[in-house]
């Protein structure tokens, strides 16, 4: 398992894994690729097994006014399928 940063080539695979985990989340697809966009304010990694995307995390900047950059975790997702197999 591999921890990496998103690429645009995981939108659709990181999609896959929100609509499994956030059932009533009808817009999964633009949802993530906005926040995707939003670079770097905005910040995705995945696991990654070399043939799927089991989970990511998005964090949010929101430094402000502040010299130091402060992450804000915006969202954890682990694909429902994938729960307890020690990701």
């Amino acid at each position: 398992m591999k921890v990496r940063s998103m690429e645009e080539y995981d939108i659709e695979a990181v999609s896959e894994v929100h609509r499994a985990a956030f059932p009533r989340q009808e817009h999964s697809n633009d949802w993530i690729s906005c926040n995707f966009a939003a670079y770097p304010r905005m910040q995705f990694f995945v696991a990654d097994d070399g043939s799927h995307i089991k989970g990511f995390i998005l964090w949010t900047q929101k430094s402000g006014f502040r010299e130091q950059v402060i992450l804000e975790l915006e969202q954890i997702a682990v694909n429902p399928n994938d729960h307890g197999r020690g990701l």
